[in-house]
């Protein structure tokens, strides 16, 4: 049974042929279809990003001109050649960087793009111009970018005035000219076909928050993209109705006082004013409104074309609440993720949507493959922060305040990680402290601690300069309490410090204990830098024992669909659904293909040494996924 049998099982039970799984770039698109691609490329490291290296794992032996930004970017580049979508969205793009780490998508064809306003991992997506237009300004919500697309319809010279006259808000329907003044009185008058609404394809680049305490932040960053497509959405949709009825409206209004004029309505004539017919031998013919204009607004969100997708921090095998919220249109956070110390319920009004890996995968019998696959390391260098079980006062209080926390210490070194952790410091500790009153961390007599020279091999090694890091800015922290005149270079207050060692005389007694530098490492592996950890370990002589690591792999990333929109006939209601209800026939799919990610089975080893990722062939710790739809 999937993970969303019941919307699966409605598309089946619909008819809906799940999408074919194809190669990378083995669907031809036709005029009429479009690709949609989502990759979470690793933070470039041309500018921003130097900690890159740090995510190769150590014991594969990569090559360090391999995790350059030059490198990966020949494998990326290769990679979005061959898929040769239409929409492409990126995750973890870096604003410093931009322009230069992404000049080869134009040369691809992706002449146009938007990039997320804020943060420094930021979504941004690519288009071919030739292929699909946006129609409104993007929508820059929190770590999700939206933006409305329309295909570039390929036309010709006798096509473009009937496509000036059937435009979606603004069209016009012209009348008839006026019989001449002695033709036959009875004669039937017709009116030329309405235009259809042309909704546009809202495409949600998303790159959620991470973390297991992020499950209330990942809900509402998710319901804020939706509501905020239902908002322009209803724009669309009420002008379009509007101006629609307006021009039935004024076209009854005209040809009545034209009939009337002429004399048709005569004996036996009568008009109905309350339809859309003048009865009797001088019949007005109306069309049948279309499916737009015979629905509420709210009905025809339903059906509004939707594909979310992207990096969502959350694998569906968690229950995620942002995952449910597509899945069944309403989620709290009490019945998903881990947190479940806030319940706050959230509700959408887009219908159901459709994981369509779990649909195209599910249809065969199988499980759709991981996007993500790496070192499984948590539980390896980490041991999980367990209070006590006695019924205390004290420990109630203790869990309370771990429950209120937004950010709370998890874990805690295995015994294994605090070894090869208490080896690394000695290695580098050469200053013997002679009393506990000297400045830095707290210290004993005859304690071995880390002066600055200590510290300065001890960052070069891991991080190859020393003058970056995080643990920099850590061994910082606990080295010393300024003095006076120390406040003043290390920022003023005392509580920021820069980015160098220290050499001046305010520091010339700090040094780094065993106590600082372990604590360095807590934070970074409660930081969810596990994979950092390990390579410092690795690049010291202390490497985690291979024997102990398993292979990690999630679902991170994904790709839905509205299954609203799934149940139309190429965008149109078929005729005998009623009040938004109703049969649908057999038609071809809105939703045609998604890309084989090439995984197979982790365990043969098929995405390289050790099967993890990043690794000489791939440039990401993630897979791209894509999917094609007929518009």
């Amino acid at each position: 049974m999937t993970e969303q049998h019941g919307v699966t099982g409605q598309c089946q039970s619909q008819r809906i042929p799940p999408p074919a799984v194809l190669p990378s770039g083995a669907y031809i698109c036709k005029e009429d279809e479009i690709t949609i691609l989502s990759y979470n490329i690793l933070l470039p490291n041309s500018v921003d990003g130097w900690w890159v290296y740090k995510m190769y794992s150590f014991r594969h032996g990569v090559p360090a001109e391999d995790t350059t930004w030059e490198v990966r970017k020949a494998l990326l580049r290769q990679e979005i050649s061959t898929a040769n979508s239409d929409i492409v969205c990126f995750q973890e793009v870096s604003a410093e960087s931009f322009e230069g780490d992404f000049a080869f998508m134009e040369e691809l064809g992706y002449d146009r793009s938007e990039m997320y306003k804020r943060g420094r991992f930021r979504p941004a997506t690519f288009w071919k111009s030739s292929r699909v237009e946006a129609v409104a300004d993007p929508f820059h919500r929190d770590r999700v970018l939206v933006i409305p697309f329309r295909r570039v319809q390929v036309t010709t010279s006798a096509d473009m005035q009937t496509e000036s006259e059937n435009d979606q808000c603004s069209a016009t329907i012209k009348a008839p000219p006026p019989p001449p003044p002695h033709s036959h009185s009875h004669s039937t008058i017709s009116v030329p076909t309405l235009p259809d609404i042309d909704l546009p394809l809202y495409v949600a680049n998303c790159h959620l928050q991470a973390g297991e305490h992020a499950a209330e932040r990942r809900l509402r960053q998710m319901h804020d993209a939706l509501e905020s497509i239902r908002k322009d959405a209803v724009k669309v949709i009420q002008k379009y109705q509007t101006n629609t009825n307006k021009i039935i409206s004024s076209f009854k209004k005209s040809r009545k006082k034209q009939l009337q004029k002429q004399r048709v309505v005569m004996d036996g004539d009568k008009l109905d004013s309350s339809s859309n017919h003048v009865v009797g031998d001088g019949e007005i013919t109306i069309p049948v409104l279309p499916w737009a204009c015979r629905l509420s607004a709210e009905d025809v969100l339903q059906r509004l074309p939707v594909v979310v997708l992207g990096d969502m921090n959350c694998d569906p095998s968690d229950h995620s609440a942002a995952h449910a919220l597509l899945l069944y249109g309403e989620a709290s956070t009490q019945a998903g993720d881990k947190d479940k110390s806030k319940s706050k319920s959230k509700k959408q009004l887009l219908g159901e949507f459709v994981d369509v890996y779990d649909f195209a995968y599910s249809a065969a019998g199988g499980q759709p493959p991981p996007t993500m696959i790496c070192e499984h390391l948590y539980g390896v260098i980490t041991d999980p922060v367990v209070l006590s079980s006695a019924s205390t006062e004290e420990n109630q209080s203790q869990q309370q305040e771990q429950q209120e926390m937004e950010v709370e210490e998890r874990h805690e070194l295995s015994a294994m990680a605090e070894t090869s952790i208490r080896g690394m410091f000695e290695k580098f500790a050469t200053k013997k402290l002679k009393s506990a009153s000297c400045g830095g961390d707290s210290g004993v007599d005859g304690e071995v601690a880390m002066c600055s020279s200590d510290v300065r091999r001890w960052l070069v090694t891991i991080n190859l300069a020393d003058n970056r890091g995080s643990e920099l800015r850590g061994a910082l922290a606990r080295m010393m309490t300024p003095t006076s005149d120390a406040r003043e270079v290390a920022g003023g207050d005392g509580g920021s410090y820069l980015e160098e060692l220290p050499d001046n005389d305010g520091y010339e007694s700090a040094h780094l204990t065993w106590t600082g530098f372990r604590d360095i490492y807590v934070q970074a592996i409660n930081e969810g830098k596990v994979w950092s950890v390990s390579w410092d370990l690795a690049a010291c002589g202390y490497p985690v024992n291979p024997s102990s690591t398993a292979v990690f792999s999630a679902r991170y990333d994904r790709a839905y669909v509205s299954h609203g929109w799934m149940r139309q006939r190429q965008g149109h209601l078929s005729t005998d659904e009623k009040n938004g209800h109703g049969t649908v026939s057999a038609a071809p799919s809105v939703l045609l293909a998604v890309a084989d990610l090439g995984v197979g089975s982790v365990e043969e080893g098929c995405l390289g040494v050790g099967g993890c990722l990043p690794n000489q062939h791939h440039p990401s710790d993630h897979l791209p996924i894509s999917l094609t739809v007929r518009l």
